[in-house]
């Protein structure tokens, strides 16, 4: 007979995760403070461009705001991109106007 613990082991399964097979990964979000902070404007500005349309975010309660992460990157490159065929910016190299 096999001892305690290596039974145990032999015959201990994996738990089986659902979440891997049945559901896409989500992108994470950034709370719109968090955005302001990474790309080092104001958090105004960051409003600012979500009411324009500009930048896509989920309102939470009142006045939080979330964007996901993979909309912020494409945002932010799009106007690093805008940016550098202009070529240097009076505003320190940011893509926003802030």
């Amino acid at each position: 007979m096999a001892s305690g613990a290596s039974y145990v082991a032999a015959t201990r399964q994996e738990p089986h995760n659902l979440m891997s097979t049945q559901t896409p990964a989500v992108p994470r979000g950034l709370h719109h403070n968090d955005v302001a902070l990474l790309w080092g404007c104001s958090v105004r500005t960051i409003l600012r461009l979500i009411h324009s349309g500009e930048l896509e975010a989920a309102r939470i309660g009142r006045k939080t705001y979330i964007v996901s992460q993979v909309d912020a990157a494409e945002f932010y490159a799009r106007r690093s991109a805008g940016l550098s065929a202009i070529g240097t910016s009076k505003n320190g190299g940011r893509p926003w106007g802030g």
